[in-house]
């Protein structure tokens, strides 16, 4: 049985996170109410997800947070984070959030490759099968 990577379980939560932006996105140029309604789901998804990642990844231990692109990753959170309070605006000043959305789009997208394909690799090397497991469990 092949045991289960950082990387594989945040690919998955990475895909639910694209699929929620994506229709999301489907919706923000014509239907503000839905559009609306999946921003809300989507906004929650991403918070958590992001409290899984600061709490209980990046904590993890003190070579965790010694990784270079720790800082980038924290940096590119508060970004989108920032973002989805412009598009919060958007919503209630009744305007067009597309403009938001793509930029939104763009950050969350180097974010993810970011992560994908440097961060969690990387870390996955780093740590012990018995240090994996603790990650996954808390996570």
């Amino acid at each position: 049985m092949k045991k289960e990577t950082i990387t594989g379980f945040m690919l998955k939560e990475h895909g639910i996170l694209r699929d929620l932006l994506a229709t999301f996105r489907s919706y923000s140029d014509r239907d503000l109410k839905r559009a609306e309604d999946v921003f809300k789901k989507f906004k929650e998804k991403h918070e958590n997800h992001i409290f899984l990642e600061e709490k209980g990844i990046f904590n993890f231990n003190r070579e965790i947070n010694k990784m270079d692109l720790l800082n980038i990753i924290i940096v590119q959170h508060r970004s989108m984070e920032k973002m989805m309070a412009a598009i919060w605006k958007d919503f209630d000043n009744e305007e067009d959030p597309t403009p938001d959305v793509i930029i939104l789009q763009t950050l969350m997208r180097k974010h993810l490759d970011l992560e994908e394909k440097g961060f969690y690799p990387k870390l996955d090397k780093q740590i012990t099968d018995q240090e994996r497991k603790k990650i996954l469990k808390k996570i």
